[in-house]
């Protein structure tokens, strides 16, 4: 398996462990399947339930803060919090040492599926297209398009 395209679920920081409490920064962004939110809080979810058996793991309660997507490393980068979630090394801008990732324990793949009956192009990836992105993220397998000017970037914060 090609670690350079997996999803690498959580972003890991050695001294968490022995904390009586572990900060977890969640996306904002983040919607149900991996985070259900009642009044603002996390109470459920995909990444909410790992999170919490991985607080017990090591002892500690998970605490979440919710952040916008682009203050995700920052709040590591300045230890606002212990965990990052849902990243991919190849996403960020500048790389971390390989401890700091765990392994890879959640794949997530993103399909475009059409109805059987659809008579339009089966040419979704035509030249020009635009992609949606995130501000600072890269994206190793598209980059050469991007360059090329065969996808369009279209920036967005989250």
């Amino acid at each position: 398996m090609d670690r350079r395209s997996l999803i690498v679920l959580c972003f890991i920081l050695s001294p968490a462990h022995g904390q009586e409490t572990l900060r977890i920064a969640l996306d904002a962004a983040w919607n149900p399947p991996q985070i259900i939110q009642e009044h603002g809080l996390p109470v459920g979810g995909i990444f909410y339930d790992l999170l919490q058996k991985v607080a017990e793991h090591i002892g500690a309660e998970a605490k979440f803060i919710s952040l916008p997507r682009k203050r995700l490393i920052w709040s590591l980068d300045t230890a606002q919090n212990d965990i990052v979630c849902h990243l991919n090394p190849q996403w960020l801008a500048h790389s971390y040492p390989a401890e700091r990732w765990s392994e890879l324990f959640l794949v997530q793949e993103n399909l475009i599926i059409s109805a059987p009956n659809y008579q339009g192009s089966r040419e979704v990836f035509r030249p020009g297209l635009e992609i949606g992105t995130v501000f600072g993220y890269q994206y190793p397998k598209l980059s050469a398009d991007f360059a090329q000017g065969k996808f369009i970037r279209i920036e967005s914060a989250t």
